[in-house]
């Protein structure tokens, strides 16, 4: 992510004076680019491009709350990923409360890094990923200690290394090693974890995390403690952020297909240990749609989306029953 992107989400997360038809009208200019770069390069999602053209045509409103709208559910659509990360995050925040408040568990931010990849490489590496971490959490070493992992893949574009002439690691490839596919993972610890002997050191965890993948040049791996609820739920959102589209045109409908056949079809977050049980009591799923609040009998509000302007008009008032 450039500086310039970093600046951009900074300013609509933080920004208190965004109206919930502000923010949305935001987030519908990042999915009417991503279409648009689609359907002017030929894609093969252009049915996809179509469908987030019409995302969120109109919306309706109830105390600032979203009760109703045709969204398009496509997951490369910014539009729909926001209200993703907003509902991952309020099911992880109930699902940590609940381990807190019963069981005195604290929690761990854990990064599982691999190097970068390119286009190619990309379906294959998320797939290891996978396959290792599942290996790595059911280690007996840390079993005894990890008590619950919540586990989201998070793939990140670095622009920076641009197009690349030629083959690349086997395959025409016009991307280089632009690709960092890592995970992001909630662990949950006993209060004890730190002290004395209840405690892995981050370069024992490196090295297991080397093992379990196997490759030798990983040289990085994070793990810092969660201090607020507020860390907590943003740990969830990276697995279901909108995606980074400050590119050209072209590049940006490269690599919209290429995240979106990597990610096609796998669950992008995975339950373990206390996690998994809790979740299961709370009847919590992380994979169904649940974020559209129902009308309680307030004015609602109906705003069309204006192509031609960019922006949602308000056409109408009613009373909801």
């Amino acid at each position: 992510m450039t500086k310039k992107q970093r600046n951009i989400n900074a300013s609509d997360e933080k920004s208190p004076k965004k109206s919930t038809i502000e923010s949305l009208e935001y987030y519908r200019h990042h999915t009417e680019k991503i279409a648009f770069s689609l359907l002017n390069n030929h894609s093969i999602l252009e049915e996809r491009a179509q469908k987030m053209l019409a995302c969120g045509s109109y919306i309706e409103l109830e105390n600032e709350k979203v009760v109703g709208a045709n969204f398009c559910r496509q997951r490369i659509c910014p539009m729909c990923q926001r209200r993703r990360s907003l509902e991952v995050a309020a099911k992880t925040r109930e699902v940590v409360n609940f381990i807190s408040d019963n069981y005195g568990y604290k929690f761990l931010h854990l990064v599982l890094t691999v190097p970068n990849v390119g286009l190619c490489e990309l379906d294959d590496t998320i797939s290891k990923l996978f396959k290792s971490s599942s290996k790595f959490f059911k280690d007996k070493k840390l079993e005894r200690k990890f008590k619950g992992v919540m586990r989201c893949l998070e793939v990140t574009y670095n622009s920076k290394v641009g197009y690349v002439s030629g083959d690349v690691d086997g395959c025409n490839d016009i991307i280089g090693k632009a690709f960092h596919p890592h995970l992001h993972c909630l662990v949950a610890v006993s209060r004890s974890y730190g002290s004395g002997k209840n405690y892995i050191r981050q370069d024992e965890l490196l090295d297991l995390w080397r093992q379990y993948f196997g490759d030798d040049k990983i040289n990085q791996l994070y793990v810092t403690a969660v201090k607020d609820d507020g860390a907590v739920s943003e740990v969830a959102k990276y697995c279901v952020k909108p995606l980074e589209n400050d590119l050209p045109d072209f590049e940006l409908s490269v690599v919209t297909e290429a995240i979106f056949s990597a990610l096609y079809g796998r669950r992008l977050i995975q339950l373990y240990g206390c996690f998994k049980d809790v979740a299961k009591l709370l009847r919590i799923d992380f994979e169904k749609d649940t974020s559209l609040d129902s009308p309680s009998g307030f004015t609602v509000q109906r705003y069309c989306y204006d192509l031609s302007q960019g922006r949602y008009v308000l056409t109408s008032f009613s009373h909801s029953t």
